[in-house]
């Protein structure tokens, strides 16, 4: 398969353009991996209350204003995503803290599924610089 020269300037072009946004969200998001990650392996189930459904447009509960104990006496209060279905004002949802820092703290809905953005966004900032740099060569050749 043969391209053009112009076509494969604009191409490299617009992986070179596309590559500072992408890779300014794959930055963004390490550091929400890194605490998802201690989650996952240290972390401790807890029973919180949903004290406050936060909205999107006024239609979607996109977090829960929550509060649990992480130990006899101490109640912590933490924003979390929301689980779906989302809970209403009072009841309990699941949470997993960080022991050494319980206001480290995300619903068990949350750290269970895949759809995050890094998962999308590393891997496609990496095959768009590498587009980059391989278009820049062979434009340079």
């Amino acid at each position: 398969m043969h391209i053009s020269e112009e076509a494969a300037m604009f191409l490299t072009t617009a992986a070179a353009m596309s590559c500072l946004p992408v890779g300014g969200i794959a930055l963004l998001s390490i550091p929400h991996q890194i605490r998802d990650r201690k989650l996952r392996r240290r972390g401790v189930t807890a029973e919180a209350v949903c004290e406050e459904r936060l909205y999107r447009g006024g239609l979607t509960v996109v977090n829960v204003s929550c509060v649990f104990s992480p130990r006899p006496g101490v109640h912590v209060r933490a924003t979390v995503t929301s689980p779906r279905p989302a809970p209403r004002v009072g009841e309990p949802l699941t949470v997993v803290y960080d022991p050494e820092n319980p206001e480290v703290v995300q619903s068990t809905h949350y750290l269970r599924s895949s759809a995050r953005l890094g998962r999308v966004s590393q891997p496609l900032f990496a095959v768009l610089l590498l587009a980059t740099v391989i278009g820049a060569v062979i434009s340079t050749a």
